[in-house]
Order: structure tokens, then sequence, then C-alpha cells
């Protein structure tokens, strides 16, 4: 079954998903708007995730950042809808800076560089690969 990263943000959440035997995080898509959070709850029903892992927004001096109270309710509502998919969390800390070292890795041409709906995706499946590594161990 595939898991489902999110990287929430108050414009943009990035989502990413998992192969079926959990062991590669891919880029899925970004939500904006005011619909944002209705899409992914769609997106959740559809593919019928195993787990949810979200993003844990820290400061450099391990603080919670402000935006985590948005992220509770965003959990609180998934935990309404979905009850049997269990979330998690993962320290986001420099996603963001990863995943713009992965797009000039890639070649990505500048110009997609400065797409933030492009970061957010790939933060996201930076923050789900994050998850898959460090959990890779207890699976066997």
């Amino acid at each position: 079954m595939k898991l489902l990263g999110i990287d929430y943000g108050l414009k943009r959440i990035g989502v990413a998903i998992s192969d079926d035997l959990q062991m590669m995080a891919f880029p899925y898509c970004t939500l904006e708007g005011k619909n944002a959070v209705d899409e992914l709850l769609k997106i959740i029903a559809s593919e019928k995730p195993a787990k949810i892992i979200v993003g844990l927004p820290k400061n450099l001096d391990n603080t919670l950042n402000p935006i985590e109270k948005n992220i509770g309710e965003l959990i609180r509502l998934i935990g309404q809808k979905f009850p049997g998919i269990p979330v998690e969390r993962v320290d986001e800390r420099f996603t963001s800076s990863l995943a713009l070292q992965t797009m000039i890795a890639m070649n990505t041409k500048k110009s997609d560089r400065r797409k933030k709906e492009n970061l957010d995706k790939i933060s996201a499946a930076i923050i789900l690969q994050s998850y898959i590594d460090a959990n890779k161990n207890l699976k066997k």
C-alpha cells in the first residue's frame, strides 16, 4: 500500500506519493487556493494510502513554527474524514533548500526552479522519502 506525503503551507500544499512497496517517494502535485484542503481530501479518498506523513515545521532552535496550528487543524480534519489512516510527522527543516538542490542536480531550467509549486511537491517527496528511509529497518 502507498504512503502519502504532505508539505503544508498557507498558500500551497505539496503532495507526494510512494510506490506500493513503500521504497520510493514521488512528487504528486501541488494544490493551491481556497479549495486546496478539499482537493487533498479527494486525493486521500482516491489513493487510499496506508499512512499519511506530514511535515513538522521546526525552527533552527527546535521550536515549532506558528504554521503548526494550521497543520494541527488539517491533521484533525484528516482524522475525522479517514479515521483508519494513521498520520505521522517528519521534521521538515531544510526540505525547501534540498528541493532546490535536487532541481539543480536534475538540470531543471531556472524558470521551472522559480515556480514555487515545483518546490512544494518536491519538498513533500523529500519529507516522505525521509520517513521511508528512517523506517526501512523496521520493516525487516
